[in-house]
């Protein structure tokens, strides 16, 4: 609807589209500040500033898209990040963003640093953020942004500006990150988006749409070795099933873009995940067929989950220059079938 057409049916557009703003007040989730989004198109999430400006659920046409664990949300401030703590307090949620100084398994540095299970930067709150909903022409623009900063004394100064948007009548959201060495000297970076889908829209009728091209697989473990003859067949819930961790070096396609799809003919709709595939070269498949735990992560990023010690040993840190900086965008869109 063009800005004319869409103020003559309603005077306030919250009517029809726009952004909340709310706060969580139980539980280990009190105090949390969260964006509620709806395009009006039937797609609907909710950011959390608090929280590297995440999203934590996504809905379309009322279905739920994304996965949620056990632990629910939880606020920062029950965010320890110490060994064998990471699966206490992680939320999940629709994106989780991993690093900056970490992806994957825990480890130590020869110096005898310590990087949790998938670093610090998804528990941190921005230093700044803001909502706004506002008309560009004939587009309404949703739109949310936020700063954080992962750094330590004598080491990295890293932050992450992160800005997510869409408008109304859209099915797409957009993210739009850029990562900035704040120090004289450089600085080595990992980067992962951990991307979760749930019930009811993963079942067993989820279809998953790889690209076409010809893309290299490798099971993260021996145990999930077997796995790899059906890493795209998904079953009912398994009382105590193991999951299984698959990498995938998918080839970009002539737009320079990787583009992953889920489709679940049931629901009649899907979800297209692009990517810039040289920023993001591994992407990591987490298969969890477990009762309760039912979820199928979709991960791009910088490396393999091996974590710090072992990535930086292979070469597959990435290198910011002094006060340099490096931007990447991802877009997230629901497709009628």
């Amino acid at each position: 609807m063009k800005r004319t057409e869409a103020l003559k049916y309603a005077g306030n557009m919250a009517q029809l589209a726009g952004i909340t703003e709310k706060t969580f007040s139980k539980g280990k989730a009190k105090g949390v500040a969260s964006y509620e989004v709806k395009t009006g198109s039937g797609l609907e999430f909710c950011l959390l500033p608090d929280k590297c400006l995440d999203i934590f659920d996504l809905r379309y046409k009322g279905f739920n898209v994304s996965f949620l664990a056990k632990n629910g949300l939880v606020s920062a401030a029950y965010g320890y990040p110490l060994e064998n703590e990471f699966d206490v307090y992680w939320s999940a949620g629709m994106l989780c963003t991993c690093g900056l100084m970490n992806i994957g398994t825990d480890c130590k540095e020869k110096t005898g640093r310590y990087h949790p299970l998938h670093g610090r930067i998804g528990m941190v709150p921005a230093e700044q953020s803001a909502a706004r909903a506002y008309w560009e022409g004939d587009s309404y623009i949703l739109e949310a942004s936020a700063q954080m900063r992962e750094s330590m004394m004598g080491q990295e100064n890293l932050g992450l500006h992160r800005r997510i948007s869409s408008a109304f009548e859209s099915k797409d959201l957009v993210i739009e990150d850029t990562i900035v060495n704040n120090e004289a000297t450089e600085a080595r970076y990992m980067m992962l988006y951990h991307f979760n889908f749930g019930f009811p829209f993963l079942g067993e009728g989820t279809r998953l749409v790889f690209p076409k091209e010809k893309s290299r697989i490798e099971a993260r473990t021996e145990s999930a070795r077997p796995g790899l003859a059906s890493w795209d067949a998904l079953s009912e819930p398994l009382d105590g099933s193991p999951e299984e961790v698959f990498f995938h070096h998918p080839e970009s396609g002539e737009d320079g873009l990787v583009t992953i799809k889920l489709e679940n003919a049931k629901l009649g709709f899907g979800v297209a995940l692009s990517y810039d595939g040289s920023a993001l070269p591994v992407l990591t498949q987490w298969k969890s067929m477990r009762s309760g735990e039912y979820v199928m992560g979709i991960e791009p990023g910088t490396s393999t989950l091996r974590g710090r010690a072992l990535e930086e040993g292979r070469g597959n840190l990435r290198t910011l220059g002094p006060f340099a900086s490096q931007s990447q965008k991802l877009k997230l869109s629901l497709y009628d079938l």
